[in-house]
This record gives structure tokens, sequence and C-alpha cells, in this order.
């Protein structure tokens, strides 16, 4: 169940982050009153994004699974089950040869990939039996969301071609554009396929909302999409296995980006547990909690669940058709993060060439401060 995220103004755009600490989801609203679900995740038996959608007694107007992982496609079958009065969403690539994509001789792993396994094969049924519904996310074809237009960015032909065996290489990212609006949702293609997207699009780095690549790991950070003005609004979901995502020790991805940005929207912290209350705290405050959490953990026996936060790791940012940020609303489980000195300071520490900007284009960028 996901509580409290309040009303969506019908004259704004909303953007809807989703993101526990194992999957990730986005909701776009975009008037009149149009939802895009960008993947999906399953909190228990919940699906958050079709939670919210009966709540606001609301269809989905398009869908689209960026990438065939199970943190983005846990519960696209259940979402499949509603009505869609327009797109679907998915690389064909990822469709025509599933096998591909969901076979392994790890047994646990095999038990996974179930998820992306129906969530494949109600793509292909629903495409089916709805031929005008499909989107093959092909780079530079695009589809109408009410009064936005929502345009893929990658793959392009060239990199289906040569048939990576990792899906996040062909992980789509997307551009929303509403009046003067302008927001991309990175998905989890890494810094190699965002060289080709800002060769083929330029000025991407004059959004007004980043949801940042791959749970903000260094190796999706590239300089022609980060490079801009340090009020634009940026989610960021983690990623609570392993080491855990984004890293917030010196020179990894939450400095890096925080040398762009004066802060970060975190959905939760990795490996975290839930809070009552959305917390705002410097990167070396939420290193030391990170640490002081850990060492607990170990000390009693302890295990951090993949789903630790529940129903309360969540961002809302509502815009105006002039990017300016109207409305920005965060769950009990979100994280507000700043790097605690000027981000100038930052920036000249350990970037003296920040302010050059490559192939996107100008640095320039209308400010995004909430009015």
């Amino acid at each position: 169940m996901v509580t409290g995220l309040g009303a969506f103004r019908p004259e704004l755009l909303y953007v809807v982050a989703f993101g526990p600490g194992f999957g990730e989801s986005i909701a776009v609203r975009a008037p009149p009153g149009r939802w895009l679900l960008v993947d999906s995740l399953r909190i228990d038996t919940t699906v958050p994004a079709a939670t919210l959608l009966d709540a606001e007694k609301a269809a989905i107007t398009g869908l689209v699974l960026t990438h065939p992982h199970e943190d983005h496609a846990a519960g696209v079958d259940e979402l499949l089950r509603s009505a869609i009065s327009g797109f679907l969403g998915c690389a064909g690539v990822f469709v025509r040869a599933p096998d591909r994509w969901t076979n392994s001789p790890d047994a646990e792993k095999q038990l996974e990939f179930g998820s992306v396994e129906a969530a494949l094969a109600a793509i292909c049924d629903h495409w089916e039996r709805n031929p005008s519904s499909k989107w093959d996310l092909l780079a530079g074809t695009h589809r109408s969301l009410g009064d936005a237009r929502v345009t893929a960015l990658y793959p392009d032909a060239e990199a289906v071609a040569a048939q990576p065996s990792d899906p996040n290489r062909l992980a789509t990212p997307l551009l929303v554009e509403w009046k003067n609006l302008r927001i991309v949702l990175g998905a989890d293609l890494p810094r190699a396929g965002w060289t080709e997207v800002t060769r083929s699009v330029s000025g991407l780095q004059n959004h007004s909302c980043l949801k940042v690549a791959h749970h903000g790991s260094s190796g999706a950070l590239h300089p022609n999409l980060l490079n801009g003005s340090g009020s634009r609004v940026w989610l960021v979901t983690p990623w609570s296995r392993g080491a855990g995502l984004p890293r917030l020790e010196d020179g990894e991805g939450v400095e890096k980006l925080l040398e762009h940005v004066d802060e970060l929207h975190l959905t939760s912290l990795p490996g975290s547990r839930p809070r009552a209350t959305c917390a705002n705290m410097t990167r070396q405050q939420a290193l030391r909690a990170q640490g002081a959490r850990k060492l607990a953990d170990d000390v009693l026996g302890r295990r951090s669940t993949d789903l630790a936060q529940g129903p309360g790791a969540w961002v809302v940012a509502g815009f105006d058709g002039d990017g300016g940020l109207i409305d920005l609303r965060h769950g009990s489980s979100a994280v507000i993060l700043r790097e605690g000195r000027s981000r100038s300071a930052s920036r000249s520490r350990r970037t003296p060439n920040a302010g050059k900007v490559g192939p996107g284009g100008s640095s320039a960028s209308p400010s995004h401060r909430r009015r």
C-alpha cells in the first residue's frame, strides 16, 4: 500500500518516483489527467503504481518497460490486466527473444526471472491483441501523453544490432516535454549509452527534472546530461543489494551528482530502515548514519530486507508549463541530501573544467525553484 501522496493539481505535470530499495517505478501525470507508468515494482503483494491509479480513479494512458530486469519488471503483468487507452512500450528485441534475458544456470536467479518472464509474456500478448498500442522504443520515436510528448532516447538500430548481453545497455531513457518543461527519465542506461544519446539530442542538460540513471551509480553519469543549473530537481531511487547504490563515499555517485545540483531527492537510503518523517541531511551525515546502521546489523546479526522502506519510499514533484517547480512532497522514507558546502566549491575542488559543456549544448538553464 502507498499512503500520503496527496492531491494532484490538474494544471500541473507531475512526476512520482517509487523506490523502496529494490525496485523502481515512475508515474507521470500530464494535463489533462493522462497517466504514463514507467517500469513497475512490488512491495509484498502490492504494486504501488496500481494503487496510485486506483486512488486517482484513473486509467493507464501509456506503459513502458525500459528493460527486463526484475527490479523494473515486477508487477508489469498485473498492470496490464487493466485497460490501456494508448501505448505499450518495450524494446522489441526483449520481447522477440525473451529466453535470452531470462535464462541462467543459477537456480536462485532463475526463480527471480519469473517476474521478467511474466512481464514480457504479458507485453507480447497485449501487442498481439492490440497491435496499434505497440511501441518498440527505437530512439527518436515518440507518443502523445495528453498535451505532452514522450520520446524514446535509446536504443537505436545500431545498438540493438550489437546484441549486448546486459539489458542495461539497451535500456530506454525517456524525454517528456510539455510546453517549456523538459523531464528526463534516465532508466538504467550506462555512460556509454548516454554518450550516444547526447550526440543525437542536444541540450538535454536543460531539463527541469531528472530521474537519475541506474540508481545514481558513477558508471551512469555523463557530463552532457549533468552540467547546468543547480536548481534542477533530481530524483534517485536506491538499490539496497550488495554494496548498495547510490554510493555516499567521497568520489562516488552522490558526491559527483552534488557537484551539479544543490540537493538530491532520494526515495530512500540504500539499506536503511523505515522512518516516521522525511530526513534532510548532508552526504557525510547520511554516510555516518549508514555506517552506524550497518554496524548495528552486524552486532545484532540481522540483515536489512530488500524492501524495508515499504510505502513511504516516494517523491512527488509537480511543474508548471514554464518548468517551474510548484509542488514537491516526500514520503516518510525519503531523504533530501546536500553536500554541506557550496556547490561551486565542490565543483572547483573536484572538476576544474566542470563549466565546459560538450556536444549536449549550452549549460544555461532556467531556474526551477518552487514558486
